[in-house]
């Protein structure tokens, strides 16, 4: 079975044609479990939208589970150092991107991750990875209830052969057609990059964004559950 649009009964919204998840559950999850030495913030940002993946989110179900939703396609979460949180996601596909301590794809550097659960053009499949194309701020690991998970990664440089990972900078998983963030503090701003600046023999190497040496994004079948788990740099 695959996902497929939702539709409300008068009571609440259903799900046509949801797929079975890992053992034949129906439930699926995102733990975050903070090994930092300090509280840690983490951000959540729906790319499309609540239901840009086909699925019967509401700013309720993140906001009943303390996820804060300050707007209309974000939320924050706060996950105090040495705990974790779970927020259920059992209301179809839906695609997140998270940042530590700031916004993905906002202020530098931050360590992020994506997770495309169920996309509508690959909907019995999951897409996650971890990226450092806005530089590194704490370290990360993402796994799959499956049993696939990226490399824990622990400091900004030396990824370019780290399975499941966008090196510093590297926008295209390779350096062809790479462009780094350059605001400030972000790895394409020399002036202010620090020990974070980027460079091409950073990213994978392959003929092109299709073909990396090593995968930057994995892909396992949907229906786990996943959890990212993140400490103090090395």
């Amino acid at each position: 079975m695959v996902f497929s649009s939702c539709h409300n009964t008068g009571n609440q919204d259903v799900i046509d044609d949801f797929p079975l998840g890992i053992g034949g559950s129906e439930t699926r999850s995102l733990t975050l479990i903070n090994n930092a030495s300090k509280d840690v913030k983490v951000y959540l940002v729906f790319i499309g939208g609540l239901t840009g993946n086909n699925g019967c989110y509401t700013a309720e179900d993140f906001k009943s589970q303390g996820c804060d939703v300050y707007r209309p396609d974000r939320c924050s979460i706060k996950v105090p150092r040495g705990s974790s949180k779970t927020l259920n996601l059992d209301m179809g596909g839906i695609n997140l991107s998270g940042g530590l301590d700031n916004e993905p794809m906002g202020s530098c550097p931050t360590t992020m991750f994506e997770i495309n659960i169920s996309a509508p053009d690959n909907s019995m499949h999951d897409q996650f990875d971890l990226s450092l194309v806005n530089g590194f701020n704490y370290s990360m690991k993402i796994s799959s209830s499956t049993g696939v998970s990226t490399k824990y990664v622990t400091q900004a440089t030396g990824n370019s052969n780290v399975l499941g990972v966008f090196p510093l900078g590297c926008t295209q998983c390779v350096s062809q057609g790479s462009n780094p963030p350059a605001w400030n503090n972000c790895p394409g701003n020399t002036s202010s990059c620090g020990g974070q600046c980027y460079r091409p023999g950073e990213c994978k190497t392959g003929p092109d964004e299709l073909h990396p040496n090593v995968p930057c994004v994995l892909e396992v079948n949907t229906g786990g559950n996943f959890t990212v788990t993140f400490g103090n740099p090395s």
